[in-house]
């Protein structure tokens, strides 16, 4: 199981190894199986739809609810991760998959086609909204050689999309070597945390108003 979505008494598993979808009634325990994925990471309900982000076909997959089955198949960019809806458009981070990607496809949902890819940073991960505002992760990308040595790294990035316009307002830059993830809201919607650090990761708190990024750890502690 990669993710969960919830919604209506409905639990959505998006269930990676075997390229499906189980959906589970909460209150009567029934379940069924949405299948036709190549390799499903995350989904968000929107709309009596699920709109799937699809690894190997490198598209956002949609599914109609009331019959179980994917109605359409949005192409967007290589390696389709995480995804947020607002504003009647899905934001689709493109990961990169096994290889490499920096930017974020933007799928207007009325006409499930991609009106905008934004560039933000090598291989964003997560992304969320917050005062009105996207906020994209990116992890920066490493190559290694044969034998797993480090060839050469780029910078994690955190990135601020206006969704009106959806231009880039802001770019935060990390030290080349960390690599964060994991960018949830918390606070009363005022702050965010992520993870950050090579191998080894601490979580790290940001008021959404800063001009900088945190250099002290929230929680100093190694987590995975």
């Amino acid at each position: 199981v990669q993710s969960m979505e919830f919604y209506d008494g409905n639990a959505y598993f998006v269930v990676n190894g075997s390229a499906e979808v189980k959906r589970l009634q909460v209150w009567s325990g029934t379940t069924s199986t949405i299948t036709g994925f190549s390799s499903p990471r995350y989904a968000k309900y929107h709309a009596n739809k699920l709109y799937v982000t699809d690894w190997y076909s490198n598209s956002l997959q949609v599914v109609n609810l009331a019959t179980n089955s994917i109605v359409n198949s949005i192409p967007v960019g290589l390696g389709p991760e995480t995804l947020l809806i607002t504003n009647g458009k899905a934001y689709v981070t493109n990961l990169g998959g096994y290889g490499l990607d920096s930017t974020v496809s933007v799928v207007d949902l009325y006409t499930e086609t991609v009106i905008e890819t934004i560039t933000v940073g090598d291989r964003p991960s997560s992304i969320v909204s917050v005062n009105g505002k996207v906020w994209v992760l990116c992890e920066g990308y490493t190559e290694y050689d044969s034998l797993w040595n480090v060839v050469s790294e780029t910078p994690g990035k955190l990135v601020k999309i206006n969704p009106t316009t959806d231009v880039v307002e802001s770019t935060f830059t990390f030290t080349v070597g960390d690599h964060p993830e994991d960018l949830i809201v918390g606070g009363n919607f005022d702050k965010l945390y992520f993870s950050n650090g090579s191998w080894s990761k601490s979580v790290y708190e940001m008021d959404v108003t800063s001009t900088t990024l945190p250099t002290t750890p929230f929680i100093n502690r190694s987590f995975y």
